[in-house]
């Protein structure tokens, strides 16, 4: 059944300039086999929900084929933040009842280092090693999408209206290209590819290195500068295998509800996140930031003991409430008066390896707030920043030899109806120019 209707279609498309038209179907694939066997050419992205659950991890979206495609490398005349609100302003569509958040819009890995467009307060040192050629930004605007719902084992595929049509046409068009979707979504993918064997890593620091940067990090804390800091180094190896198959095998061992495979063509983007930044829908925004962590027990009982220790230790503890609060500051920018709340405080989530305690902070968004002002409040995440987060990003600049590129950025979407979903990008590797990087960091409170 497609929907909407031509004529809702025909009295939307008087207050919107783009309404989506959709299929909903069965699910019978996995997300990962409907990407398979749609074949794009990059740029290709699958936001996958890895490790299912209604609130955190109910839907899984697949886009290829973009309408345009934006990078930003250094400084630029214009935020690109600004182009993207254009692209959303022009193609401005309803949230229909019972759709699934995204309908269409932009999808894009922002560059920890892209804070830099939201101003310039800090000195930074040119002498830091960028990656050549990467962007700070890579953003595309897709027309059609195929959306799991997980929790009503349910496929939307769906196509954006074009402008310039007649209503009746424009409503045909879409059908067409949503029927043309389900079909190449109903085809065989390749053969799979295989992972690459063994590699060896390369760190940026010796471990007398890293300390020695710890160290100066503990001096800022002890003269009161900072509270709590995260400090990371990087490792690289040289890479001949697939990034999908990568992808494949890091959360088939790791399956995480912001899970993240995006091909940009000159690199790949490959993530097992389970930290959401920011989501934003129906006038909230919220933030879920993790902070206390402990090794998964070998057995029931050993599990048992490990989640007490966590959640009773005196450090974590400390740690966790400094970064929600951190968080609750960073919401209030963008949220009325008085809204915003902590519903979740201190709650375990348990991985394949690891158990973290994680909050959700919530908050009700101002009149008027766009996606520029929701991610400049929020970005980059404080967990992986410290507190608080202006001196943290400067002691970060000057201590850690190397940009983090799009380690602890963030990848996620802004549907043209108006919701947003941004993760966390940890548990990330970053595959380009034959070689993999990966990124680990370690907070750092006293």
């Amino acid at each position: 059944m497609i929907l909407p209707s031509v004529e809702e279609f025909r009295s939307l498309l008087d207050r919107f300039p783009s309404v989506p038209v959709a299929k909903r179907l069965p699910l019978t694939r996995s997300p990962r086999a409907l990407l398979e066997a749609a074949g794009w050419e990059a740029p290709a992205v699958l936001l996958e929900s890895a490790r299912t659950h209604p609130v955190t991890g109910r839907f899984s979206i697949l886009a290829g084929a973009p309408e345009t495609t934006l990078t930003a490398r250094g400084w630029r005349p214009e935020n690109p933040f600004a182009q993207i609100t254009r692209w959303l302003a022009d193609r401005r569509a309803p949230q229909l009842p019972g759709f699934p958040p995204f309908v269409g819009g932009v999808i894009a890995a922002i560059g920890y280092d892209a804070y830099r467009y939201f101003g310039d307060p800090f000195r930074f040192d040119p002498s830091a090693s960028t990656r050549s050629g990467l962007p700070d930004l890579a953003a595309a605007f897709f027309e059609e999408a195929a959306v799991v719902d997980h929790q009503e084992k349910v496929l939307w595929v769906i196509a954006l209206s074009r402008p310039g049509l007649a209503p009746e046409a424009a409503h045909r068009e879409g059908i067409e290209r949503v029927e043309r979707l389900a079909a190449r979504l109903a085809g065989e993918g390749p053969a799979a590819e295989p992972s690459a064997g063994p590699v060896a890593f390369e760190a940026t620091h010796s471990r007398a290195a890293f300390r020695e940067m710890v160290g100066l990090a503990q001096e800022a804390i002890a003269a009161g500068e900072i509270y709590q800091a995260n400090l990371s180094q990087r490792f690289t190896a040289s890479w001949s295998g697939s990034p999908w198959a990568l992808y494949n095998r890091l959360t088939g061992i790791n399956p995480s509800p912001f899970a993240a495979f995006a091909d940009f063509g000159s690199f790949q983007i490959v993530s097992a996140s389970p930290e959401r930044l920011l989501r934003a829908a129906d006038g909230w925004a919220q933030t879920r930031p993790i902070a206390g962590t402990r090794r998964r027990g070998r057995d029931a009982a050993e599990q048992t003991r490990l989640r007490q220790e966590l959640l009773l230790n005196e450090k974590e503890r400390a740690e966790h409430l400094m970064l929600v609060d951190l968080e609750r500051n960073d919401l209030g920018r963008i949220c009325r008066y008085g809204s915003v709340a902590v519903d979740e405080l201190m709650g375990l989530e348990e991985y394949s390896h690891v158990t973290h305690i994680v909050s959700n902070v919530v908050g009700e968004l101002r009149e008027g707030v766009g996606l520029t002002e929701m991610v400049r409040a929020l970005f980059p995440g404080g967990t992986i920043t410290g507190c608080p987060k202006v001196r943290c990003l400067e002691i970060i600049e000057q201590l850690e030899p190397v940009r983090r590129g799009f380690y602890t950025g963030s990848l996620g979407y802004a549907s043209a109806s108006g919701p947003m979903d941004l993760n966390l990008l940890i548990r990330t590797a970053l595959v380009t120019a034959g070689r993999v990087e990966i990124q680990a960091g370690a907070g750092i409170v006293a």
